[in-house]
């Protein structure tokens, strides 16, 4: 159940390059606190934006943040409800500015919006279908396209949707004969299932360093549940599935631990209608999600991400 605290960005400077960071104490013999799987930023907006990561236990690190006259620090708290993810939305940021982070080891950047009434060409890529039909991490190079697009150098990139295929499994031979990284996962019917398939995908070194390097959209299809599914039709009644259980509130729930985004509350016709006085990335959802929040079954989570219109001085 995943957490967006409340959180204020100091208005001190923090130098990014030699600040260190600061983990949490635990318990006598704990491992240090270290992010797992790459920091994503989503959900930008001019003044916000919503940074995430993994990390391997419990417990905080500090969000170090510079760009233009802006500098701050903001702490991100990792939970094992949400397999041991942690987002924090950061504010106060200035329009068609270019910031920098730090979270632990992990460096990375992204762009604000332009201002509403400023017209700014955005360059923007988008792609999906990772990791399905046996086609997953090769041995070697990983997701090889992550780094074409990276080569892009993008403003933001879409995740249009089937970003895993919890449906589906990762063979140690691929569908073309190549040598891959096995998954510990075969189609997901609990929570736990649909967390590994995520983890597996951000694992891959490419896809790290492109999420550090932009902005992030996301969106699911039906591969983030079940091949075809639907409000009516989110259960199967084959093995590995039981019958009668709703698959739907399940993926809903890991999409939403591992995508950087605010809340399921500001939505227009079940798409994310974000915005910031006038501004906005804007995208259209896939038809699923349209459906799903037209007409979802009972039980799927709501109110899990809290969040507030924190602030900080830009300089």
């Amino acid at each position: 159940m995943s957490r967006i605290p409340y959180l204020v960005l100091a208005s001190a400077f923090f130098a990014l390059a030699g600040s260190a960071a600061t983990a949490s104490p635990g318990a006598a013999g704990h491992e240090p606190l270290v992010v797992t799987h790459g920091v994503v930023v989503g959900d930008v907006t001019a003044d916000e934006a919503v940074l995430w990561a993994r990390a391997n236990r419990e417990g905080t690190l500090r969000v170090h943040l510079s760009g233009g006259k802006h500098h701050g620090v903001a702490r991100l708290e990792f939970h094992a409800t949400d397999d041991y993810t942690g987002q924090v939305v950061l504010t106060g940021l200035r329009a068609d500015t270019a910031y920098r982070y730090r979270v632990g080891s992990v460096r990375g950047s992204f762009r604000t919006a332009p201002a509403f009434d400023d017209a700014e060409a955005v360059r923007l890529v988008f792609g999906g279908d990772v990791a399905g039909q046996n086609v997953c991490r090769d041995r070697t190079e990983g997701f090889p396209i992550m780094e074409t697009i990276r080569a892009e150098r993008p403003d933001v990139f879409v995740g249009l949707g089937d970003m895993i295929y919890a449906d589906n499994a990762c063979q140690p031979v691929g569908l073309y004969g190549n040598t891959q990284v096995p998954g510990s996962f075969g189609p997901a019917t609990n929570l736990q299932e649909f967390w590994a398939h995520s983890r597996y995908n951000r694992a891959d070194e490419a896809s790290k360093r492109l999420l550090a390097s932009t902005s992030y959209v996301g969106v699911w299809d039906d591969h983030e549940v079940v091949n075809d599914f639907g409000p009516l039709n989110d259960t199967r009644s084959t093995p590995p599935y039981t019958p009668g259980v709703h698959l739907l509130p399940i993926g809903l729930e890991a999409f939403l631990d591992y995508t950087p985004m605010r809340s399921l509350r500001t939505r227009r016709n079940g798409c994310i209608a974000r915005s910031a006085g006038g501004s906005t990335w804007s995208f259209s959802c896939s038809t699923p999600v349209s459906t799903v929040m037209r007409t979802a079954p009972p039980t799927v989570p709501t109110g899990r991400r809290r969040c507030s219109a924190a602030s900080s001085s830009p300089g």
